[in-house]
């Protein structure tokens, strides 16, 4: 639904929770990866 009083701030908490998950996963695949052992590049 549209909100004519939306403005920066709605957007930015209402984007916060994403942004927490997205830099939550990207912190961890890089770790789970490594923990594996598969290479970051060709040998």
């Amino acid at each position: 639904m549209w909100q004519r009083n939306a403005g920066l701030g709605s957007l930015i908490a209402v984007m916060i929770p994403y942004t927490l998950v997205s830099s939550a996963v990207w912190l961890v695949l890089p770790a789970v990866w490594l923990a594996l052992g598969i290479p970051l590049g060709p040998s």
